[in-house]
């Protein structure tokens, strides 16, 4: 019995890799944060899964609900692909003193400009351990922005607005 016991500081990683705890996608509701939140000209509605949706006839705007840090990020790349959209170039940009990503979503002959970035109301970035890091210190969640325009210059112009708005 003591031989398991000292097995067990061991043995805890290796349980919760196998069941996969860490990767459940429990969230910080978006409903009570976010609930005065509006972007003029967009319709704002909620998801089933959480997420606040803002769309109007030339761009969608979606913020993801804050996960912890060691949780995924609901990156913009697997959802997107989960709808038919193939990634591609994908680059890093910056706006103001800000990174963000972009990238085409090309779903058969449609094709769309997308970026994104986290965001939790001071700090905006793309670096995964900043965001993670910052969180696990106690600071508030970071949400997941993601803009998607028809057009380039829409979606730069959009997503240098949307940076103003805190999440």
């Amino acid at each position: 019995m003591k031989k398991i016991l000292t097995l067990i500081p061991y043995l805890l990683p290796v349980l919760l890799m196998l069941t996969g705890w860490q990767f459940r996608q429990s969230h910080i509701p978006n409903d009570t944060e976010l609930a005065n939140i509006s972007i003029p000209g967009f319709d704002k509605s909620t998801t089933e899964n959480g997420m606040w949706k803002f769309e109007n006839d030339d761009a969608l705007i979606y913020i993801k609900p804050a996960v912890k840090a060691f949780q995924g990020s609901h990156d913009p790349r697997i959802c997107w692909s989960g709808s038919g959209y193939e990634f591609t170039k994908i680059k890093k940009i910056k706006i103001g003193a800000t990174d963000i990503y972009t990238a085409i979503l090309t779903k058969g002959n449609d094709e769309l400009h997308t970026a994104w970035w986290f965001d939790n109301g001071e700090i905006k970035t793309i670096d995964e351990w900043q965001w993670r890091w910052t969180t696990l210190s106690g600071k508030s969640g970071f949400r997941l922005v993601n803009v998607t325009t028809a057009e380039q210059t829409d979606l730069l112009d959009l997503a240098e607005k949307i940076m103003d708005v805190a999440f």
